[in-house]
């Protein structure tokens, strides 16, 4: 049992892990658009065009397009900065597992209902034997030194992750029933 100590580590329940997830996310994008990490335009490019100055809209006016003020040149900011900044990525990421997770619930629950306790257990076994050969893999085999392919890989690493789940959770049901 080489993993024994994440059989005895407290992890936090769903629900509070998708309350922490949403608050995280919920506080980054309050940050964001609080705060006034936008740069500014110059002068004569105030007075050639009177919209916001953001990098989204000063992108497209280079390109030979026009986007006028609105939320949405705001919201595009905003995405732009939480998609550039390091840390606000590793938020998205926490949110796209989150939901990657909400999902497999709700598969789990509509589909096959209440799991056995032997069913718990081989997902639990093959979740966390995943994990560490990925791990393993991530860092040891592609030598990845890049913030951007670490996400990439783990971000492709969930969804495997997802499916296989599912995959042994059918694979369990099946010979349960085929056995009963």
């Amino acid at each position: 049992m080489p993993f024994l100590f994440l059989e005895r580590f407290p992890w936090p329940s769903l629900q509070t892990y998708t309350a922490l997830s949403a608050a995280l996310l919920a506080g980054t994008v309050l940050t964001v658009c609080s705060s006034d990490s936008r740069p500014q335009s110059s002068p004569e490019e105030t007075h050639s065009h009177p919209v916001h100055s953001s990098r989204i809209s000063r992108y497209i006016r280079n390109g030979g397009q026009y986007l006028s003020a609105g939320y949405g040149d705001v919201a595009a900011d905003v995405l732009l900065y939480l998609l550039t900044d390091s840390v606000f990525v590793w938020v998205m990421v926490n949110t796209a597992c989150c939901v990657l997770l909400l999902i497999a619930k709700l598969i789990q629950c509509v589909v096959f209902g209440p799991l056995r306790v032997s069913e718990k257990q081989h997902l639990k076994d093959k979740f966390w034997n995943f994990i560490f050969y990925k791990f393993i893999f991530v860092f040891g085999v592609l030598n990845v030194q890049t913030v951007e392919e670490v996400v990439m890989w783990w971000l492709w690493f969930a969804v495997l992750v997802f499916l296989h789940l599912l995959v042994q959770l059918c694979k369990d049901r099946f010979e349960y029933l085929s056995f009963s």
